[in-house]
Parts: C-alpha cells; sequence; structure tokens
C-alpha cells in the first residue's frame, strides 16, 4: 500500500481473495471468521431490528459517513458514522463490500436473473467516488445490491469478515 494509506480499506480484492484472507486470518488468530452474508450484512448496516435507513439512524447526514468526496478515506475516520448497534464504522460510503452470498432473485422480483449472473457473488454498501454527491440517492444507497463474479477485483470493492471466538 502507498504510504499514508495504511489504514485505508483493502480494494481491488477478489470474493475468492477475500475469503481465502478469512481462512488465514482464522488459522492465525484461533477463531472463525468469513466473510458475512448479504443478511448478516445489511442487518448490521440498518442497525439490526431497529432497520434504520442509515447505519447511524433514520435521518440524512452527509457528513456522517464517507459519501461526498469522491474518494476513499481512512477506516474510521469519519466523524459520526457509526451505527448505533455493535457501534461498526464504514458500513456507508466507503467501499462497496463483498458478501459470501450467491446472487440469488428477490421472491417476486419481476426480472429474472440470466445466466451470466448465477455464478456471481453479492456486494453491499456504496462506496465514495459513486457520484459527488450520494444524497441525491439517500433512500437506497444502503440497499443497493450488486454482483460480480468471484474472480473480480475493483478499485471500489473491499470486505470485512465477522469473527466470533
Amino acid at each position: 500500500f502507498p504510504s499514508g494509506e495504511e489504514k485505508f480499506p483493502v480494494t481491488y480484492v477478489s470474493q475468492t481473495d477475500a475469503a481465502e484472507f478469512a481462512k488465514w486470518v482464522s488459522a492465525r488468530e484461533k477463531m472463525s471468521c468469513r466473510l458475512p452474508t448479504e443478511n448478516e450484512w445489511e442487518f448490521a448496516a440498518r442497525n439490526g431490528s431497529q432497520q434504520t435507513v442509515f447505519p447511524w439512524g433514520n435521518d440524512w447526514r452527509p457528513d456522517a459517513g464517507n459519501v461526498t468526496t469522491g474518494r476513499l478515506a481512512a477506516v474510521g475516520s469519519t466523524a459520526g458514522d457509526a451505527t448505533l448497534v455493535g457501534d461498526l464504522r464504514d458500513m456507508l460510503g466507503s467501499v462497496s463490500e463483498w458478501t459470501s452470498s450467491p446472487m440469488k432473485e428477490y421472491p417476486g422480483h419481476p426480472k429474472k436473473l440470466t445466466d451470466e449472473f448465477k455464478r456471481d457473488f453479492v456486494i453491499r454498501g456504496s462506496f465514495a467516488g459513486e457520484t459527488q454527491d450520494l444524497s441525491k440517492f439517500a433512500k437506497w444507497i444502503l440497499t443497493r445490491r450488486r454482483s460480480y463474479p468471484p474472480e473480480y477485483k475493483a478499485p471500489f470493492v473491499g470486505f470485512r469478515l465477522a469473527c466470533e471466538p
């Protein structure tokens, strides 16, 4: 990583790479670590059973997440972006994050998944460079889902781990 970016989120990492890293961390730390499922990711980002619109609550606050700078920031550097439950940081506006969930259609969704997407994995969250002003999309940015093949790498895709002792 470039000097000065030691605390930036890891990017240009595939879903396969992230899953392998989780195995490595699990062995090193003697705990179970993995990529979260899509459901777990959203549950955490929306404050569990509170189901808030944003990690910090229900009101749009452009200063609460890294959503207007157009570039990455150090992990945990945005004031006020912590979730209300569990003090998770950077759930919105830093990088989109891989999950362990294969792409599936939502029940009742009118658009059917084509074969080209059936081997994809879901990423969740919006990243800082997506638009200059994410407030235009404030109501959907936390629930946005996209999918890519497991070997896909990009400057806006990273990951977080779910670990338990």
